[in-house]
């Protein structure tokens, strides 16, 4: 299959987008008919859909599904879906999903909740939509950008708090024909990203793949059942690669082993690489401008990767 940059292909048949309006106006069959437009961003459109279906919330899933209209709006808006593929993680009952659809070229949903997916087709009645009922976590999403014929993709997600951090991971370290993620999680995991917080792992891993930025802070009432934290939506796009495939893979090491030994001296942590000799890896740090005495925590993400780069001429000689 010809692959096709989604970014350069015009949607078909695609009416005019605005969020807001469109919770009034129809959804098109894929036979042209039209249907009733639901309002799955209501509470009791919520509720009665879980009593028809005999849903419950589940908490093992992280399930807390959006009803915030304007969420939804800034969500959508920030992932400039024209044309584009878009991979949705964990659509509940389709609240994001129904207005992807209507915007972008192709819309495929993974969801790992076995019962949702029969439930968003009686919701959603859109040509473009594709529903994978998997765990994120054990399919490959490039494969699946792949085969549906685009060279890449957007990802659109309202990921469960307690998983926020190995999805982003999978996406930006694995799923290479991603380019932008917008995703909703809990506040102070995009704080951490945005290096706006606690500075850890995620800020530097998350940093050296993609440019983040805030696209709005959620509060908890915007969700049912009422979380205990609030959100924030991220733009995620990423950047180029800054290292060698050798470099890059010391920089995980180093990431992994600072931020897993935070007490210890930069040279301690990284020692326990055995990448090269310790009295070779204390002039590396010496040469880029530290004392010897310096925790790796305080490296920034520039640091961190001249460090890792340093260190993969080394190996070299």
């Amino acid at each position: 299959m010809k692959e096709r940059s989604s970014k350069n292909v015009a949607p078909s048949n695609t009416a005019p987008f605005n969020i807001m309006s469109s919770l009034e106006e129809e959804c098109f069959l894929s036979s042209g008919e039209e249907r009733s437009y639901k309002n799955l961003s209501s509470p009791s459109e919520i509720r009665r859909i879980m009593s028809e279906n005999g849903f419950s919330f589940s908490k093992s899933l992280g399930q807390n599904f959006l009803i915030d209209a304007h969420a939804v709006e800034k969500i959508v808006g920030a992932a400039e879906l024209k044309g584009r593929l878009v991979i949705e993680i964990g659509p509940g009952f389709g609240v994001l999903t129904q207005h992807l659809c209507r915007r972008a070229e192709k819309v495929i949903c993974i969801e790992k909740d076995k019962t949702l997916p029969e439930i968003i087709r009686k919701n959603i009645f859109a040509e473009n939509l594709e529903i994978i009922a998997e765990d994120v976590l054990r399919v490959d999403v490039d494969e699946i950008i792949q085969n549906a014929g685009f060279a890449e993709a957007v990802v659109v997600a309202n990921l469960p708090y307690y998983i926020t951090t190995p999805i982003i991971m999978k996406l930006l370290e694995d799923a290479r024909r991603v380019q932008t993620i917008v995703v909703m999680m809990q506040r102070e995991v995009a704080d951490r990203i945005l290096d706006e917080g606690d500075r850890g792992a995620i800020t530097i891993s998350a940093g050296y793949y993609a440019s983040s930025s805030r696209v709005a802070n959620i509060g908890r009432n915007s969700f049912m059942p009422v979380p205990k934290v609030d959100s924030t939506v991220i733009k995620m796009e990423r950047v180029p690669p800054r290292l060698s495939e050798r470099a890059e893979i010391i920089f995980k090491q180093l990431v992994r082993a600072i931020y897993s030994t935070r007490r210890k001296t930069l040279i301690n942590s990284v020692a326990s690489l055995n990448l090269i000799a310790k009295n070779a890896l204390s002039d590396v740090i010496i040469r880029l401008g530290y004392k010897s005495t310096v925790r790796g925590e305080e490296l920034d993400l520039g640091e961190m990767a001249a460090l890792a780069d340093a260190i993969a001429t080394l190996e070299e000689k």
